[in-house]
């Protein structure tokens, strides 16, 4: 039976990993990017990669995690070579006591544009191949190029400039939430899952209002909504915290709305603090879940 996997898109990179591997941990470290993937009981990848300054020598780098690796080497009930990897890549097979299996796998790029590093551990009972996890892996792994990046993992998908940085994440059973900025102005989008429940409930303006007051990510604002039950915003008199949060950014503008995504029986709303009206030429190029911000239906 072959394998299932899902695609994950992470800060400018793409792979597949087995369909109930996600996303656990991410760090940014100076010039790094660390991810770490579960499935429903512990770490199955840590995974790294940067994007050189200079160009690299594969084998000058196998050389020296060799050396930096015999201990593990020597702990190893057996190690094998992977064959038959594409270009650029080079992954060893660790047989270690009690069963357990590693495979440690590294690419670098053909210029040097990017170097990453894989951990991918097997306990005794698992039921993924390592080779077939490897395969999967290092025959999907595709560099970003261009003016967007996609964010892609659990069941959703974001389009967004390159130039967005990520500040913050919260994911949970039902929602995740991404927080970006770009040249000081912040962006943060939203994925509620059970749309149908949601609407069932309240009105989309109230919901939508709850969640943003709730979320605290604009402190000089209130959400309210109106007679026809449709969100808007009134400036705060008084926040202390949330009118220095825009003074230091110099962004008092605001722009929100939802989009319905009833295919994925989603809820995706989006909050845009910017200064001019120009700004708003960056929203064109966003897209979640394939639908552009303008699209709410």
């Amino acid at each position: 039976m072959s394998l299932a996997t899902h695609s994950f898109s992470w800060d400018g990179i793409s792979f597949d990993v087995p369909e109930n591997w996600n996303i656990a941990i991410y760090k940014f470290p100076k010039r790094l990017t660390r991810v770490e993937f579960e499935d429903d009981y512990t770490t199955r990848i840590e995974a790294e990669w940067t994007r050189p300054l200079r160009t690299l020598d594969m084998d000058r780098i196998q050389e020296r995690f060799n050396a930096s690796s015999r201990k593990l080497t020597r702990d190893a009930d057996r190690t094998k070579r992977i064959e038959d990897l594409p270009s650029g890549w080079a992954a060893t097979l660790y047989q270690l006591p009690e069963k357990h299996k590693l495979v440690t796998a590294m690419y670098l790029g053909p210029t040097s544009e990017l170097f990453c590093f894989f951990f991918i551990h097997f306990e005794p009972k698992d039921p993924e191949d390592p080779i077939e996890v490897v395969s999967a892996i290092t025959n999907s792994l595709k560099i970003q190029t261009g003016s967007l990046k996609r964010w892609t993992l659990y069941d959703i998908s974001l389009e967004i400039p390159s130039d967005f940085q990520l500040l913050s994440t919260r994911f949970e059973t039902g929602l995740k939430l991404f927080v970006f900025r770009w040249k000081r102005r912040k962006f943060c989008i939203w994925f509620i899952n059970l749309a149908d429940l949601v609407r069932k409930k309240q009105s989309l303006g109230e919901w939508m209002a709850r969640l943003f007051n709730s979320s605290r990510l604009f402190r000089s604002l209130v959400f309210r909504i109106d007679g026809d039950n449709r969100i808007f915003s009134t400036r705060r008199k008084r926040h202390r915290l949330g009118h220095i949060e825009e003074i230091v950014r110099w962004c008092f503008k605001y722009q929100f709305d939802c989009i319905q995504d009833k295919e994925n029986n989603q809820l995706i709303p989006w909050i845009f603090s910017y200064r001019n009206e120009s700004d708003l030429e960056q929203l064109k190029n966003i897209t979640a879940n394939g639908i552009g911000l303008a699209d709410n239906g």
